[in-house]
């Protein structure tokens, strides 16, 4: 699945955007696949599957400790302490909004991380021109009607300079990275401006999630956590 950041100039033109919207102003969208694994665990749950119901909401939630790995190669040396700074500010300003409950952690090596950050001067779907662009992958490994492994992985590309190579300051760097979390995290693109998973200006970057933002992400969060503790009780019963 992939999910892309629109970007809006509003002094000249808008660029095309692949995303979903937010029809109401001050509730926040969901993923359509994340609505899918949550109901996928509930089912699960209430059929007795106690495996697929903890595997599918393993899904929603990826991970206490999200691993990260970031790619600089396109990105020259004089921008790459900006994108870091951004990109350090954008898992603070997440992690804090969650009190916590989620870590975002540098990892070395590409093969360990999860979610793979790559910084770029010019980011695209297609031939259009976007802020950012999220691609993932959840599957649910199994044999023998045995869940053997959950995976997620992530691809994130950010752009880190504008449509006419100025580059981008640490504040916008900033709002498109956390917007690409909100992805991750399970949050779906937002018509309004003002949104950080909205449209927007580079003029005016956003400094961090709206409030019913970070409540869609928490009550996702505790639901799927509701259904993973419900189903790891159910099978601590049976052994």
């Amino acid at each position: 699945m992939q999910n892309s950041r629109p970007l809006l100039i509003l002094s000249s033109f808008m660029l095309a955007s692949a995303c979903l919207a937010t029809p109401v102003r001050g509730t926040a969208a969901l993923l359509p696949e994340v609505k899918m694994r949550l109901q996928e665990a509930n089912r699960s749950l209430k059929d007795g599957s106690w495996q697929y119901a903890a595997a599918y909401a393993d899904l929603v939630l990826i991970s206490d400790n999200v691993s990260v790995y970031v790619n600089f190669d396109k990105v020259g040396s004089s921008q790459r302490q900006t994108c870091m700074d951004a990109l350090n500010a954008a898992f603070d300003g997440w992690e804090t909004a969650l009190n916590h409950t989620i870590h975002f952690q540098l990892e070395s090596d590409p093969a360990k991380a999860i979610l793979k950050v790559n910084f770029r001067p010019d980011v695209r779907m297609g031939r259009d021109p976007v802020a950012g662009l999220t691609h993932w992958s959840r599957k649910i490994r199994s044999s023998g009607g045995q869940v053997e492994s959950v995976e997620f992985r992530a691809d994130v590309n950010v752009r880190a300079r504008g449509l006419h190579s100025e580059k981008y300051p640490v504040e916008i760097i900033r709002q498109e990275t956390e917007h690409e979390l909100g992805h991750i995290l399970g949050l779906e693109d937002s018509e309004h401006i003002g949104d950080l998973m909205g449209a927007w200006d580079p003029r005016h970057p956003v400094d961090g999630p709206q409030e019913y933002e970070i409540l869609a992400v928490k009550n996702l969060r505790n639901e799927a956590k509701r259904i993973k503790a419900a189903a790891e009780a159910k099978t601590s019963d049976r052994i």
